[in-house]
């Protein structure tokens, strides 16, 4: 099939008069529509999104995770990983957002308070290969949605958060470290 100039002239006219005629949607339109559509509990959680997230990773040296390799024996830092996520501000709180995104949860939540905040514990089945304390735990800190690998890591965040622990500015390295800058506002923690 050969394109010719006729042949596009005779598609174009007749396919492109129905997408630029008067009776064309307007950008605005469409999106009325769409919003018409009933949304799944994927679409509402994700609508929640504030636009920003971090991700951290930890190593704590006060609590040990045990390595043994035939004679070799070791006590590591124990890794974590907090996930910082913005929420936006129509989206509540974080029970109403966890009742949204019951559907999509593989397990159900075990709910305790740590302090005034509430945290949401998944507890996993099996028993991991390495020894390490892995309970991911939600939780709300303002406008943010945090979760971390287990409970104690969350309790330590919000310990942070509210200046009761001086997290990484706390420890004498950090200290030495830093002694002629200024870290006022830089969000280290």
């Amino acid at each position: 099939y050969v394109f010719t100039e006729t042949r596009v002239e005779k598609f174009k006219n007749g396919m492109m008069g129905q997408y630029n005629g008067p009776d064309a949607l307007e950008p605005l339109d469409l999106m009325a529509l769409s919003e018409q559509q009933p949304k799944g509990p994927m679409e509402m959680v994700q609508s929640y999104y504030g636009g920003g997230a971090g991700l951290y990773f930890t190593l704590d040296d006060k609590r040990a995770l045990p390595f043994k390799q035939d004679k070799l024996s070791l006590s590591l830092p124990q890794p974590g990983v907090v996930m910082v996520i913005k929420l936006a501000p129509e989206a509540g709180n974080l029970e109403t957002l966890l009742k949204l995104a019951t559907g999509l949860m593989p397990m159900p939540l075990k709910k305790e308070k740590a302090g005034d905040v509430t945290l949401f514990t998944m507890e996993l089945p099996e028993e991991m290969p390495v020894k390490i304390a892995l309970k991911p735990t939600l939780f709300q800190l303002g406008q943010h949605m945090v979760i971390t690998s287990d409970v104690d890591l969350a309790k330590d965040v919000i310990a942070v958060h509210n200046g009761n622990s001086g997290g990484l500015t706390g420890t004498v390295e950090f200290k030495r470290l830093s002694a002629d800058l200024d870290i006022n506002g830089k969000q280290l923690h």
